[in-house]
């Protein structure tokens, strides 16, 4: 099979390695509008399967002829706007494709709809709608939010969802933090693994959940808990709060009577942010300093960005702690998913970019051998049956990456 891969930053050259892992892969195709990017990418995988290909900044149709050439595509882009061009261009080129972005096109947020060619006279609901219909159409599948987070999340608690007789809530913990003998090394205890920006983001942006069975916008950053996780041999105090993300599922399982996701770190971030929030550290609203206009959060992030880049040897985890709870043979039940993934120190590969680019590597690899049933715009809990998901999490742990369910 033929697999293209569009993005060539921390995440998609992660993926384009591991995909070089399968002997039924014959060509990986890597993509990028950053020369560079793609010479130090290809240095580092070493694999002649692997062939560049270098677009200019209007690249549409150059890159809708190139996935035509593909069997499957992967979307490694770190921009909503990007991404959100890719689904098109994927289902005009008539090609299954896997996206690691967070977000579920067939119900695209209305905040986030740049991008997207919508006709003035139509809902970004409607246009998702018109989306799905097409790929079904082209007998095609397209699976988005395939990474970790969201990406497993979404898949172990759906999973988890359907071996209840009635689910009530599915709350997913996820997060990256610098490893404990470096933690105190970096401001907060965090170090940024994929993109600062989105971690301010998650921060300042209200977020959908469902909470008490009803449709709620809620800030950023609340049901914080602190919480003690013992799995994997460990024994460490994290802390949990919301941020944006699982948005699929207010669509996909309407019926729970709460469902959101909540973001882990090391204690004490969650009131630095807020603090730095308050304090207008994060505003977009240009102030005047010195007779010069200046946009708060543009400085404070570009400041912060490289004191919270990892340093030479240091790395990251990553962890993951879902619950499901509901009723199973008329007795309450709760489903526990954990997962603890260490950095690759021998490939030289963090903790985040095992945890989101292997999901979406092994999920191109089952599409592009014909494993995926679904049709049209799907979400992780919904494409992956019980033969599926247990191919995932085998194939996940012939890499080192292990989930773990309790069940009680």
């Amino acid at each position: 099979m033929k697999i293209l891969v569009i993005g060539c930053g921390k995440m998609g050259s992660v993926i384009a390695w591991d995909l070089c892992r399968y002997e039924a892969v014959e060509s990986v195709g890597l993509v990028d509008t950053y020369s560079p990017s793609l010479k130090r990418a290809t240095a580092w995988i070493q694999d002649t399967r692997v062939t560049t290909h270098l677009l200019g900044s209007n690249f549409r149709e150059q890159l809708i002829e190139l996935m035509k050439s593909y069997d499957v595509g992967i979307g490694a882009l770190p921009m909503i706007k990007q991404t959100n061009q890719l689904i098109e261009m994927a289902i005009e080129a008539k090609m299954n494709f896997v996206d690691i972005y967070g977000e579920y096109y067939r119900r695209p947020n209305e905040s986030y709809l740049e991008g997207f060619n919508i006709p003035p006279d139509i809902t970004g609901e409607a246009y998702g709608e018109m989306l799905h219909q097409q790929a079904m159409d082209k007998d095609i599948t397209i699976l988005c939010c395939m990474g970790f987070a969201p990406g497993l999340s979404n898949m172990t608690l759906g999973y988890g969802i359907a071996q209840m007789d009635k689910a009530y809530t599915a709350i997913a913990r996820v997060g990256g933090i610098p490893d404990i003998n470096v933690a105190d090394k970096y401001p907060m205890k965090y170090m940024v693994t994929w993109c600062w920006d989105q971690a301010i983001d998650s921060a300042m942006d209200k977020t959908r959940i469902l909470k008490d069975g009803t449709f709620q916008y809620v800030d950023a950053m609340r049901e914080y808990e602190l919480f003690c996780f013992k799995e994997f041999g460990k024994d460490l105090e994290l802390e949990a709060f919301i941020t944006p993300g699982m948005e699929s599922f207010l669509f996909t399982r309407p019926k729970l009577e709460s469902c959101y996701e909540k973001t882990i770190r090391w204690p004490g971030y969650k009131d630095s942010m807020s603090f730095l929030k308050s304090c207008g550290f994060f505003d977009m609203t240009p102030i005047k300093v010195n007779d010069r206009n200046i946009v708060p959060r543009e400085v404070a992030a570009r400041i912060m960005e490289p004191e919270l880049a990892p340093k030479n040897g240091d790395v990251d985890v990553s962890i993951m702690w879902n619950t499901v709870t509901g009723e199973k043979d008329g007795k309450f039940s709760q489903i526990d998913y954990y997962m603890w993934v260490d950095s690759d120190t021998d490939h030289n590969i963090s903790s985040m970019a095992r945890a989101t680019a292997f999901p979406a590597s092994i999920s191109a690899v089952l599409m592009g051998s014909g494993k995926f049933i679904s049709r049209g715009i799907v979400s992780p809990e919904d494409a992956f049956d019980k033969a599926l998901y247990k191919s995932m999490l085998d194939e996940l742990e012939t890499k080192g990456v292990v989930i773990k369910e309790s069940a009680a």
